[in-house]
């Protein structure tokens, strides 16, 4: 395995219709390296809090030119929002996107996780 600097989550913000949301910290779930990923929802919170404790730096940029809303993200409503957002924080820019899409308790089952077991 080769080493890196960092990690970039370039996602476009839509509503999700298994997590809410999909936005900086959700959007890291294609880095896991199973097909069939959809298996492990149940267990999502867990695996990004591990994931995003385990890279070295990570970013985000979310294009919000059109944001996802309705039932997403296979049947959604594109709403013109003409904003980006971009963070050396996934947590900051997720709840940025999440404020523009009117979801303002979007990230917080993720970070709720990672608060009550890290202490």
């Amino acid at each position: 395995m080769k080493l890196f600097l960092g990690l970039e989550s370039e996602g476009v913000p839509k509503v999700h219709a298994m997590t809410c949301v999909s936005l900086a910290i959700k959007n890291l779930w294609g880095c896991m390296p199973d097909p069939m990923r959809l298996r492990h929802h149940w267990n999502m919170n867990e695996i990004l809090c591990a994931l995003i404790e385990r890279l070295p730096k990570t970013a985000a940029i979310c294009d919000g030119t059109y944001f996802l809303n309705d039932f997403g993200p296979m049947n959604g409503t594109a709403i013109r929002r003409d904003i980006v957002v971009g963070s050396d924080n996934l947590v900051a820019a997720s709840l940025l996107c999440s404020v523009a899409l009117l979801v303002t308790f979007a990230p917080l089952a993720t970070l709720l996780y990672r608060r009550r077991t890290t202490g």
